[in-house]
């Protein structure tokens, strides 16, 4: 320590300390704010997914339960919503169960969405087309229904959407390539099979500038029998797999719209919302997570100051009203307690909590009113 530090006095020391952590607390706010799409609210799941695998440590579709199956050495990392998919880039892949609604005809729409962190993009000699599939119906060498992929014929990370039609090839492409690697990026693609002027790619949350570089995207979509894969496609070819992490891989039978898009993109790590506590419905709808009691099928119970059934109001005795006496805000208690209690709702031990905690509360008495209602 030099002689300056030693013979620092200890409140201007003390000081310099409170300056350093106050700049070092304002850079890592910064920080934050900054990191793409950083948010504090998760996002409702979207009208018309059909299959959503966030990959947080297992490889379940929490939509309609096609789970799907991790193969040769795919596993789990940190991803950018909790967990992702990890894929070497060489032969890992998570194959979907064929029985999914996964083929779409001509005229339907299709929309695909995921945060991607790729460690490395590269065309092997030869291939014309992409290098990472993100997830796909089909296979390179055959006949695609749809892939949704980064990569392009000049080697560098273009995003595309590709599919087999009677004449061959179909394929949409960024035209500039905007994704880096190792870097988290949230990309995304709607499309109405057969309509050119409806396909739009996201990435970012904004739609990025594109062109059909093969086919001209109003054909027809060839129908197959392959099984969909996250990760790869169906032949094992080496640019035929994705490289990094895969996080939130979701699919839709409908377009989103540009402002679905960006408001996911801008939940940022707080994703799509999950259903935390289990009971079976996700926000908006369930307005407390962390009760299982709690949730649109739930019953109202009376004059506890609880939306049980997140509807927006308290229920008939809602201590909030702005009741003439104490006793007729009891009375109102005791009597939806006993309905409850009749129909084997709640138990009568529930229910005389319920009536007791109304009787020694102050509601309805003058000049009362409860914080929980201020």
């Amino acid at each position: 320590m030099g002689p300056r530090e030693e013979h620092m006095h200890p409140k201007v020391h003390t000081s310099l300390q409170w300056l350093f952590f106050g700049l070092l607390t304002v850079s890592l706010l910064l920080w934050i704010g900054g990191r793409p799409g950083y948010a504090q609210s998760c996002f409702p799941v979207p009208s018309g997914t059909i299959a959503w695998w966030p990959g947080d440590g297992d490889s379940s579709d929490l939509i309609a339960s096609h789970d799907a199956q991790l193969h040769s050495g795919a596993g789990f990392a940190t991803g950018f919503v909790w967990q992702a998919f990890s894929l070497d880039g060489v032969d890992d892949v998570i194959q979907i169960p064929f029985d999914l609604p996964f083929d779409f005809p001509p005229g339907s729409s299709i929309s695909i969405d995921a945060w991607i962190y790729p460690t490395s993009i590269e065309i092997p000699p030869g291939f014309t087309v992409y290098g990472g599939p993100i997830l796909a119906k089909g296979q390179d060498n055959g006949s695609r229904n749809w892939s949704f992929a980064i990569g392009g014929d000049d080697g560098l990370a273009h995003v595309s959407f590709t599919y087999s039609s009677a004449s061959g090839l179909v394929q949409y492409s960024t035209n500039t390539s905007p994704i880096q690697t190792a870097t988290w990026h949230h990309v995304a693609v709607s499309y109405v099979f057969g309509n050119a002027s409806s396909i739009k790619i996201f990435v970012d949350g904004q739609q990025a500038a594109g062109s059909w570089t093969a086919g001209t995207g109003n054909e027809s979509p060839v129908l197959n029998d392959f099984s969909p894969r996250i990760g790869g496609e169906e032949d094992q070819l080496a640019n035929d797999r994705f490289a990094g992490y895969l996080d939130e891989v979701t699919l839709y039978d409908r377009a989103l719209s540009s402002a679905e898009i960006l408001a996911i993109f801008q939940a940022g790590t707080a994703g799509k919302c999950k259903d935390e506590d289990g009971d079976g419905f996700r926000p908006p709808q369930d307005c407390d997570e962390s009760s299982v009691a709690i949730n649109p099928n739930a019953i109202e119970l009376p004059g506890n100051f609880v939306d049980e059934n997140c509807d927006g109001n308290l229920g008939t005795c809602d201590p909030c009203n702005a009741w003439r006496t104490h006793g007729e805000y009891v009375r109102c208690v005791s009597g939806e307690v006993e309905l409850l209690v009749k129909t084997s709702t709640i138990t009568q031990e529930e229910g005389d909590a319920l009536v007791g905690s109304a009787a020694r509360s102050d509601v309805g008495k003058r000049g009362f009113v409860p914080a929980e209602c201020q």
